[in-house]
């Protein structure tokens, strides 16, 4: 038994701290009196208590890991529950940092989510795959939502699918239809009429013949020029115009 120097009251041993410096070994005062003593200290200087805390971590980052492991462990249910409250009731301030976050760590999300596709391609795949099995209005909606708001990037994407399908190989240009647009001075390549706001873009040697999905194998027609000559041979088709002998 010991007598505490602080509050006089004899206690077990096991009750009084550790100290090399004592004949014993242990602290004149229990670690009640400590406790009480170290928390007003605190209050009294805070920012001296704030600095040693600091140090300490800084110096026993083992330490502290190790703590908050077996700490979360011990209380994991708690934390599991909290976290589900606070999500519930902070749903849109986290979303609104979540998004603040992403746009100003663009580059950074960018790279690794660039990385991460490239070490687990397979992975990526198939979870994209299942994805889309599970979500196909929300597919059909954002195709059809991207197709009106990139209709030339929509014409140049359904020509190389389709030339993937038939395994023709090749791949159209961004960019493609705007430029032969120009070349062709916004005039359908086969009746020379005005090419309009819903015009084609058109294998002039078509894929289903073995014509190749390349920008030299591409011209734009009319609608309805495109809807007649179909996967006719392009001579065949002008000879039946009566463009060509």
């Amino acid at each position: 038994m010991k007598k505490c120097s602080k509050c006089g009251v004899e206690q077990h041993k096991e009750e009084f701290g550790k100290d090399a410096l004592h004949k014993d070994g242990l602290r004149s005062a229990c670690k009640r009196c400590n406790a009480i003593a170290t928390s007003a200290w605190r209050e009294r200087n805070p920012e001296k208590a704030k600095a040693q805390i600091a140090a300490w971590r800084a110096s026993n980052k083992a330490k502290v890991l190790a703590y908050a492991r077996s700490y979360y462990k011990a209380n994991s249910e708690v934390y599991k529950l909290k976290s589900v409250a606070y999500r519930a009731t902070n749903a849109e301030s986290r979303n609104a940092s979540r998004i603040a976050w992403g746009v100003a760590n663009k580059e950074q999300i960018k790279k690794k989510t660039a990385e991460y596709r490239a070490e687990n391609a397979a992975k990526c795949r198939s979870a994209t795959v299942a994805w889309r099995a599970e979500n196909k209005e929300k597919v059909r909606k954002y195709n059809a939502a991207w197709s009106a708001a990139n209709p030339e990037s929509a014409r140049i994407h359904l020509h190389n699918r389709r030339a993937r399908k038939r395994g023709s190989g090749g791949k159209l240009s961004s960019g493609l239809s705007v430029k032969l647009f120009n070349l062709q001075r916004g005039k359908c390549a086969c009746c020379k009429q005005p090419l309009g706001d819903n015009y084609h873009l058109d294998h002039i040697f078509p894929l289903a013949l073995g014509g190749a999905n390349e920008d030299s194998n591409m011209q734009l027609l009319r609608k309805v020029c495109n809807l007649q000559k179909h996967a006719k041979h392009p001579v065949e088709f002008m000879q039946q115009r009566g463009s060509l002998l």
